[in-house]
């Protein structure tokens, strides 16, 4: 879960909101499913679904912010 305070320490500058506003949502959802999973006993079947679903969201996030990143820098137009 550091990853994210190091993206957004390192380029917090260079990232547009709507970027940091994604990478806080994944933050969070990581916290969430972290305090899940340490919870005593094993997670019910809505516990299950709630974890897959922030696991595919965070999925997401991460894919389409590094897309961006990706365009902004010009990787791959050679």
């Amino acid at each position: 879960m550091n990853h994210n305070g190091y993206l957004s320490g390192r380029w917090g500058d260079r990232l547009p909101k709507k970027s940091k506003d994604s990478l806080f949502r994944a933050q969070g959802l990581l916290r969430s499913m972290h305090q899940l999973l340490g919870a005593a006993g094993d997670p019910g079947p809505d516990d299950k679904a709630r974890l897959a679903r922030s696991c595919q969201e965070v999925s997401e996030i991460l894919s389409l912010e590094q897309g961006l990143a990706t365009k902004a820098a010009g990787v791959g137009n050679g």
